[in-house]
């Protein structure tokens, strides 16, 4: 989700707001605007340029041809990973223009791995989906953690990359993944079974460590909470280490599938501890770092040529800061990372506003066009209703309008008023490329029947 900064409590908000997915109110909120009405605008010589420089996309829609997103493969070149933002965590075109795009970066670019912002544990069951058909994908999505992800429109992607994957013809499968830490119960259970299989003895010595990080989901006190990461945090440190030093050993009893995935659900304890940790000190978050230490680390496992496709908010696959595009970028690797901007329409989101009369209520919440003077506004101008725009060919003044500080706006899965959801974003540093959408919709939440067996 966007900007976790201070964490200890993160993962109850997030368990609540899953509670919470189910409640459907629909808000309008009031624009400001000036007297004279709203001014489509920016810089005349920026929205000409815009008009001239769009790659106009003809529909959202997922298969329905790649001709009009096929200037892609020219953007986005010999990149290795394509981070596709997102201006809200609920709205529909976002989910489904994403969907698109993977297509394309399958079929003819030869992307193998698809990556979410959601936890690598609780993700591998989705993949033995994907990869083997094991499993109702519907109920395993609605197993996961995040409401953001629960939705009609995510779905039909799994089903995709499954079919995908049916084909013979297709040799060579996609993998689904998640590279997020923020959930511990599924890696404490997992590595409870396999460690009691491997190595009993040292499965007692740890068993209290990771029965208190297995419950630490269900606790409702704070001071419960927050007393669960110092002391958790060497055991699982440790843990870490003795699954590489005792990795022959191990695989001898277990093989090395199951090594790795052990490997990989000790990663993310010692991640989410030390981030949790971090959050009690009033440190800065190490989150986005180690989602970019996640993506490294499955895209090597898949092997040094492998491409991938991370998905992800506007604030983390950004070029800048701490940010985890940042992060990427800084490790050398070869990125391409899109920013999604929009002018108005609906979205979900938990209502944090200052009229919410219950706390951690999830809404549809419906915005007017784009405060004058913004980034999205001045996209808006160009009157085209979807399109990409490849920043990096920008010169001249042109250029130093997209360098410069603009407004924003960014909601990620709280939403707290239109004023404060605006950001400031330098777009040409943030981003290599826009994908702009006139008017979103509200994404659609998993059906009930799907999940429940009627």
């Amino acid at each position: 989700m966007n900007k976790t900064r201070r964490s200890s409590f993160s993962l109850a908000l997030f368990s609540a707001i899953g509670l919470a997915a189910t409640v459907q109110i629909s808000i309008q909120v009031p624009q400001q605007r000036s007297v004279s009405g709203r001014i489509l605008g920016g810089p005349a010589q920026v929205v000409a340029w815009i008009r001239q420089n769009a790659d106009r996309l003809n529909t959202d829609e997922p298969k329905s041809g790649l001709q009009d997103v096929e200037s892609l493969q020219r953007i986005i070149g010999s990149a290795r990973i394509v981070a596709l933002g997102e201006a809200t965590h609920g709205s529909r075109e976002f989910f489904s223009i994403k969907h698109r795009i993977f297509e394309l970066l399958v079929e003819k670019m030869g992307f193998t791995l698809f990556g979410i912002e959601a936890n690598w544990s609780e993700c591998l069951p989705i993949n033995d989906y994907v990869v083997h058909g094991v499993g109702d994908p519907a109920r395993l999505l609605a197993a996961t953690l995040f409401w953001t992800w629960k939705t009609e429109e995510f779905l039909d992607l799994i089903r995709w990359m499954r079919q995908y994957n049916e084909d013979p013809r297709h040799t060579i499968k996609v993998k689904f993944c998640g590279f997020d830490m923020q959930r511990v119960r599924p890696a404490a259970e997992f590595l409870t079974t396999y460690l009691t299989r491997v190595d009993r003895q040292y499965s007692e010595e740890i068993a209290t460590t990771l029965n208190e990080l297995r419950v630490a989901e269900g606790l409702r006190s704070r001071g419960e909470w927050d007393r669960v990461w110092p002391k958790t945090k060497a055991p699982v440190e440790t843990l870490e280490r003795r699954l590489t030093e005792k990795r022959v050993s191990y695989v001898s009893r277990s093989g090395e599938k199951e090594w790795l995935e052990a490997s990989g659900h000790a990663r993310m304890l010692r991640q989410a501890v030390q981030m949790y940790s971090a959050g009690l000190k009033g440190e800065p978050s190490p989150r986005d770092g180690f989602m970019a230490e996640n993506i490294e680390w499955i895209r090597n496992e898949e092997g040094p040529e492998a491409r991938m496709m991370v998905w992800a908010h506007n604030g983390h696959v950004a070029l800048s800061g701490a940010a985890m595009g940042s992060c990427l970028r800084k490790r050398g690797v070869n990125i391409v990372a899109v920013g999604f901007v929009f002018d108005q329409g609906s979205f979900r989101a938990i209502d944090r506003t200052s009229a919410a009369t219950q706390r951690g209520v999830l809404r549809t919440f419906s915005l007017g066009p784009a405060p004058e003077g913004s980034l999205d506004a001045t996209l808006a101008a160009a009157r085209i209703p979807l399109f990409l725009l490849d920043l990096r060919v920008a010169r001249g003044a042109v250029a130093q309008w997209f360098q410069n500080v603009r407004w924003t706006r960014e909601i990620g899965a709280v939403f707290s008023g239109d004023a404060l959801a605006l950001k400031r974003v330098v777009p040409a540093k943030d981003h290599d490329i826009l994908l702009f959408v006139d008017r979103i919709t509200a994404s659609r939440p998993l059906l009930e029947s799907r999940t429940s067996g009627r």
